[in-house]
């Protein structure tokens, strides 16, 4: 670990590599937590392999009719997930929104993310955006 990188390094997400194939790009810190974040939201519970209770179920939501309910579900499967799987931060809001619907975007959910990186005491924001078909 590199000095001043305390909050972790980890792996890019997606991937990347340099230098001809020979050097794989990293993420430190607060972009560590977010690609973090990134990877915990889009990955269904049991498709990680050795961690089969890994992720946040979030595509079960597709084609559903959004209404109150649906948003609560989703803001506390969201933060289930995270308190879970992501000790190196505290979340302190997380809002549900529709995007605005044209005859050319499918409909999605605009999730905002609003959260403590304990470490730090920073606060970070994080929009994921979510189709739901």
């Amino acid at each position: 670990m590199v000095a001043g990188n305390f909050l972790g390094t980890g792996w890019r997400f997606p991937p990347q590599f340099f230098r001809r194939g020979k050097e794989l790009s990293m993420a430190s810190n607060e972009d560590d937590i977010r690609e973090s974040l990134e990877i915990l939201l889009s990955t269904m519970v049991g498709e990680r392999l050795y961690h089969p209770d890994f992720g946040c179920d979030l595509k079960k939501f597709m084609f559903e009719e959004i209404n109150n309910a649906l948003v609560t579900e989703v803001q506390e499967m969201i933060a289930t997930a995270i308190y879970t799987y992501e000790p190196r931060v505290e979340i302190l809001e997380i809002t549900v929104t529709e995007s605005e619907e044209t005859a050319y975007v499918s409909r999605e959910l605009i999730i905002n993310i609003k959260y403590l990186i304990n470490a730090t005491n920073n606060e970070e924001n994080m929009v994921y955006p979510l189709s739901l078909y």
